[in-house]
């Protein structure tokens, strides 16, 4: 039997694959969504992943409960948002008590 990280790095080739595919097909690649990247698998698998998803046009959600530094270092240009109890901020406003959210309202406004 498989572990859980060659499993996820089984569906993640195939993921890959199919977008390939799309992307020779269409022209253009799709959107692409990981759920929790780190989960899983080690350092240099978690970087691999990154970098065979780098590709000109590609548009990738990644979603994770901790952003490993060596990720954050190798997607340098990415736009990174933190979203908690349904709050969209910066990460680095999130060390601070709430600031306004990404539409410019206050958390209780953002949650009516």
């Amino acid at each position: 039997a498989l572990s859980r990280g060659q499993t996820k790095l089984t569906a993640l080739s195939m993921l890959l694959a199919q977008a390939g595919d799309y992307a020779m097909r269409l022209g253009h690649w799709p959107v692409v969504g990981l759920d929790d990247l780190p989960s899983e698998l080690d350092r240099d698998h978690q970087l691999r992943v990154i970098d065979a998803l780098q590709k000109p046009g590609l548009q990738l959600f990644v979603t994770a409960t901790e952003l490993p530094p060596h990720v954050a270092e190798r997607l340098s240009g990415a736009k990174v948002f933190h979203v908690e109890q349904a709050i969209c901020c910066k990460p680095e406003e999130r060390a601070r008590p709430w600031v306004p959210a990404c539409a410019g309202m206050t958390g209780e406004e953002h949650r009516e």
